[in-house]
This record gives C-alpha cells, sequence and structure tokens, in this order.
C-alpha cells in the first residue's frame, strides 16, 4: 500500500470515527428531545433541536469530506464501495475498519429510528394543538368540538 493511499485510508478512519461519535451524541439529544416532547417542554425542545441541528451540519461537513477521501481512494461512496474497500486491506486494518463501520451503520440506523419516534410525536401534537385551537371535532366521532367539550365537561365537574 503505498504511503498516499495509507494517509488517506487513516484519514477516511478519523472521519468515520468522528462521525460515529457525532452520530452517538446525537442520539442522545434526540433520546432527551422525545422526552423532552412528552413533557411539553418547549424551551428544552427549542434547545435540543438547535443541538441536534448543528451535530447534523456537523455530520453532513463530514460527509462530503468522507465523500471526497473515497472518491480520491477510487472508491464509490455506497455499501458496494465500501465493501470492495474492505475486501482489499490487509486483514489487520479489514478488521479495524469493518467494526468501526459496523458501529457506525448501527448509530446511523438508530438515529434515524429516533429521528421518525421524534416526529410522529411532534406530528401528533401538532395536529392535537391544531383541533384544540380551531375546535375541530374529537377523533372519537364526537361532533360536538372539541374545545366546547372541554368546557363542558369542567363546568360540570
Amino acid at each position: 500500500m503505498s504511503d498516499t493511499k495509507g494517509q488517506q485510508l487513516r484519514l477516511l478512519y478519523l472521519v468515520i470515527q468522528q462521525d460515529t461519535k457525532i452520530q452517538q451524541k446525537l442520539i442522545s439529544v434526540m433520546e432527551r428531545l422525545h422526552e423532552a416532547l412528552l413533557e411539553l417542554d418547549t424551551e428544552q425542545v427549542n434547545v435540543l433541536v438547535q443541538t441536534q441541528h448543528q451535530l447534523l451540519t456537523s455530520i453532513e461537513k463530514n460527509g462530503h469530506q468522507r465523500e471526497q477521501l473515497l472518491a480520491v481512494l477510487g472508491i464509490s461512496a455506497d455499501r458496494q464501495g465500501m465493501q470492495r474497500m474492505l475486501a482489499q486491506l490487509p486483514e489487520l486494518l479489514r478488521e479495524q475498519f469493518t467494526r468501526l463501520w459496523d458501529v457506525y451503520t448501527r448509530t446511523i440506523k438508530t438515529s434515524h429510528q429516533l429521528n421518525l419516534r421524534n416526529g410522529q410525536l411532534m406530528s401528533q401534537q401538532n395536529q392535537l394543538i391544531t383541533r384544540m385551537l380551531t375546535g375541530s371535532p374529537t377523533t372519537y366521532g364526537d361532533s360536538e368540538p372539541t374545545a366546547n367539550y372541554s368546557s363542558r365537561f369542567i363546568a360540570e365537574g
């Protein structure tokens, strides 16, 4: 392996390692965001959304750097390209890259799942708020507007 290629591979490893750490931070932020959403803590939600945005910006920046490194190495920036690259590496280096890549891909999948969960929760909360503000019927088939039902229920209690 040439010195230049070895340097590029080391840099690629470091970028993937950094991305993995950022993804792990993102997972933590997304879990805390879910809790803040459930608690309707809008201040904490705003802080966490800003933090999430900063982390995603870092991930995007690293993604561009990773794609450039792969291009220099003559490797396509997809799963097949990574598999071909891993197959060409000496055994010890291949094992290190494989372990890191496995952790990296798991963190991406976890982040995606948490993002979907948080997005669904935000959507449900938004629909509920919209129904409450517009006085739309409840989802239980009640033809009476939600706001009136709530007022009547409180008055009768």
